[in-house]
This record gives C-alpha cells, structure tokens and sequence, in this order.
C-alpha cells in the first residue's frame, strides 16, 4: 500500500476549511477519517475513507495510482444529505467543477471524480428523536508523483 497520507490530509483539509461546508455541518457537525459510525457521531457528519488506494501496476506507469475514496454523508434529512452532497462535489470534483488540482510536495492530485452517489438507509442512530440516514458517494482519483 502506498502512502498517500499528504493526498488525504489535503481532501481532509479542502473540506474541513470550506466555510459554506462547514456551516452546513454546523456546531456539532463532524469531518472525520476512517472511524466506524458509532453512537458518539452527532448529524451532520462526514466520513471520508480509502476503498483501494490503487497504485498502477505497469512498469511504464511507475507513481502513478488511482485510489478509490468512499465519502459518506450522516444526516437527519436527505434533503441536508443531498445539499452536502452537492457541497462536496463544487470542492472536490477536479477538473470537472473545480479546475485546480491540488498539487502537493510529493505529489500531484491531477484529478477526482465522484463515481456514484446513493442512500444506504437508516444508521440505525437517532438524534433529536430523527433516525440518522447514510448516504455514500465513492469516488475515483488520478495521482501521480
């Protein structure tokens, strides 16, 4: 597996410094990396994981990697999942809707594209007497060093 911390500490680091985005969390709103949901989450929470961190296996493509990310979205309401949702996309779609890439010391975040987005159900969670619904967005990168 290849370490690619400075990659996630920057996608970490885009969402949790996004003002619109984190007034849509609010006070209690979380942006977390890798923890289960468990009950000490308080909606709306982000949850931003690595699938596969993909690196390619060709000789020729040698620092290349194509990791895939899982972004979930805790919420009360899908209408707030939805709205986060799209949040996410404007900061993170690259080049589709955000034309910079994100260029690190070691290396360079040329592109990311959300794959699917669908609600998984219920958490099984409650707060403020509302269940607490999932809604998962995977996403697919290109980054070479």
């Amino acid at each position: 597996m290849a370490d690619l911390s400075e990659v996630w500490k920057a996608i970490g680091d885009a969402l949790s410094g996004d003002s619109t985005l984190t007034d849509m969390l609010g006070d209690d709103g979380q942006i977390f990396f890798g923890k289960e949901i468990t009950a000490q989450i308080n909606a709306p929470a982000i949850r931003f994981w690595v699938i596969d961190d993909g690196p390619v296996k060709e000789a020729s493509l040698s620092g290349y990697f194509q990791p895939r990310v899982q972004i979930d979205i805790l919420a009360t309401s899908m209408t707030a999942a939805e709205a986060i949702k799209q949040r996410i996309d404007t900061l993170l779609e690259i080049p589709r809707r955000n034309a910079a890439s994100l260029t690190l010391a070691t290396y360079d975040l040329k592109s990311m594209t959300r794959l699917r987005a669908m609600h998984i159900g219920a958490t099984g969670l409650t707060q403020d007497g509302r269940k607490v619904q999932h809604y998962a967005t995977e996403w697919t990168l290109k980054v070479t060093e």
